[in-house]
């Protein structure tokens, strides 16, 4: 595969890890303490504290990645399947798959113009999904696949440039 290819590859899912980021700060709510919240509203108080801060996990990761910017700029007929995997029985197995498009994110597969496998153990550091997905990529831990050609996948991607930093890009 050339190397401008991927190079626009790992562009969007750099701008789906910005997106990650962003929605954090949505979700957050900072008071002066510290109970810990997940986005699905399971409360875990802590002993001195009242801030809150999101719990990212499989069952809500769909929620999280909808509110981000990053999806909200894939454009109206884009597709991307984010499949989450382990690696528990020595072979590649997927946990989840959720569809990505222009402001959803939803549980599920379908054709799609890239499928992205990242290791679901990133899950938990997602919060920060620039540097998640930096670090899946240096561990060998992050990957995709497309049927798109390189001139065909840059022309209909162009809106996530912007997003190419995030993975060092």
């Amino acid at each position: 595969m050339k190397k401008a290819y991927k190079y626009l590859i790992f562009i969007i899912v750099i701008a789906l890890a910005v997106g990650v980021v962003i929605g954090l700060s949505f979700f957050q709510k900072k008071n002066i303490g510290g109970n810990v919240v997940s986005i699905s509203a399971e409360v875990k108080p802590s002993s001195n504290s009242n801030s809150q801060m999101v719990v990212i996990t499989q069952n809500n990761l769909g929620d999280f990645l909808q509110t981000q910017q990053l999806i909200k700029d894939i454009p109206e007929n884009g597709i991307f399947i984010l499949k989450l995997y382990n690696f528990d029985t020595g072979t590649r197995q997927i946990e989840n798959s959720y569809i990505l498009k222009k402001g959803s994110v939803v549980k599920g597969d379908e054709k799609a113009d890239v499928i992205i496998y990242l290791h679901s153990k990133y899950i938990s550091q997602i919060g920060d999904l620039c540097s998640a997905m930096r670090s899946a990529k240096k561990n060998g831990d992050l990957g995709y696949e497309t049927s798109m050609s390189e001139l065909s996948f840059m022309w209909k991607y162009k809106s996530l440039m912007k997003y190419k930093s995030c993975f060092g890009l």
